[in-house]
This record gives structure tokens, sequence and C-alpha cells, in this order.
């Protein structure tokens, strides 16, 4: 069963899966980030120029090994969060600050990670370094496809 994780233009990520190839392909191009050229040559070449771990996987088992892969190589460029993204990121991942501040990689005790993510959802001027924005890009990946798991096996 093909499936498709997109992280395009500082969105939380997109996971499309569909039967089919021809499905998938047609449940992109419905999405409002999509481009606008909508052959499948076009659509699966522009997955491929998505940061990862963004592109066109035959099988949920590649797109965690791609999505936990792209986590522990900090493979792409982080682009620059607000505070919002980020307490939007925290709270999809159904995290508390000083949890998130972990699990994205910030070391010190809980009071000190916890001001810290409080900070970078709150100080317009805070950003979060591409080493922690990979991490995070990763965790929701496998967040979403976690709970596309358990929606396959509930339904």
């Amino acid at each position: 069963m093909p499936i498709a994780i997109i992280f395009a233009d500082n969105h939380l990520p997109i996971i499309v899966e569909r039967d089919n190839e021809e499905q998938l392909i047609d449940a992109i191009i419905k999405l409002p980030i999509a481009p606008s050229e909508h052959e499948q040559a076009k659509i699966l070449q522009w997955l491929e120029s998505l940061p990862p771990p963004s592109g066109y996987y035959e099988t949920r088992a590649e797109a965690k090994l791609v999505a936990k892969r792209a986590k522990s190589l900090a493979l792409r460029t982080a682009p620059l969060l607000t505070g919002e993204q980020i307490r939007d990121a925290r709270k999809k991942l159904g995290l508390s600050r000083v949890k998130f501040a972990y699990a994205i990689g910030f070391n010190g005790n809980r009071n000190t990670v916890n001001k810290t993510v409080y900070s970078l959802e709150t100080d317009p001027k805070a950003t979060l370094a591409k080493d922690k924005c990979d991490v995070l890009a990763a965790l929701l990946a496998e967040a979403e496809l976690a709970a596309n798991d358990q929606e396959i096996t509930a339904g």
C-alpha cells in the first residue's frame, strides 16, 4: 500500500496512504499545497524535492524507516518555526513542555527545559536549532504513522 509523507511550507506533516499509486496521486493532487501540475511524474518529482522524511514509499515499513533515519541523521535544512508552530507540534505529539524538550534533544533539569520550550513558544525572537527541527520533523512523521496504524487496526 503506497504512502507519502509531505513536509512543505513549514506545515505539520501530511501522511497520505491509499490502496494503489493512482489513488495516492489523486489524493495528493487535492491537497492545497500540491503543485499545480498534476502529472504523476511531476507529483513524484515534487515529493522527492521536499525535505526528508518527505517522499513516496511503497510500504508503511519503508516510510517508518526513512522517518527514523531522518531523525537520527538530521538531514534536512530546518525552516524557522514560529512559536505557534512549535506549540502546535508539541500538542500534536501530546507532550508536556518538559517531555517535548527531552524528545527533541534538550538537556538539563526539568525547570530549565520547561522554560526553554516556553520561551520558544512565546518569544518571537527565539528560534529552534536545525538539529532540533530535524528531530521534531521526524517525531511528527513517526507519530502520524503510528496514529494511522491504530486507525487501520481499529477499522
